[in-house]
């Protein structure tokens, strides 16, 4: 499968931060967790904090903060390709039309 450059942008962007979330831990009291496990747990809290704050305030192993800046600009990346997307000004015929031109990922 042959993928736009739109398509291996996102692609690479989303191997970084899944690599960088399998990997981080927390430092609690008791040990070291799985940063997966600790938002986990923190996303059932009432309160709602952003996800950059909410790393960026978290104790992470010093191997996890070195990359945090790094992966928090990746999200934003993708979470602005995935905005554009969605607001294409061509309108909703040419977004379909371009996604429908090339194999999506995972076909």
């Amino acid at each position: 499968v042959k993928f736009t450059k739109e398509q291996a942008e996102v692609r690479l962007l989303v191997q970084g931060v899944e690599l960088w979330l399998s990997q981080a831990k927390v430092v609690t009291e008791r040990a070291e967790i799985p940063l997966n496990d600790w938002l986990q747990r923190q996303a059932a809290n009432v309160v709602q904090v952003p996800f950059r704050s909410a790393v960026s305030s978290t104790p992470l192993v010093s191997a996890a903060r070195a990359e945090a800046d790094s992966c928090m600009d990746r999200v934003q990346q993708l979470i602005t390709i995935l905005n554009d997307l969605q607001r294409s000004p061509d309108g909703f015929c040419a977004s379909t039309r371009r996604f429908l031109q090339v194999p999506t990922v995972g076909s």
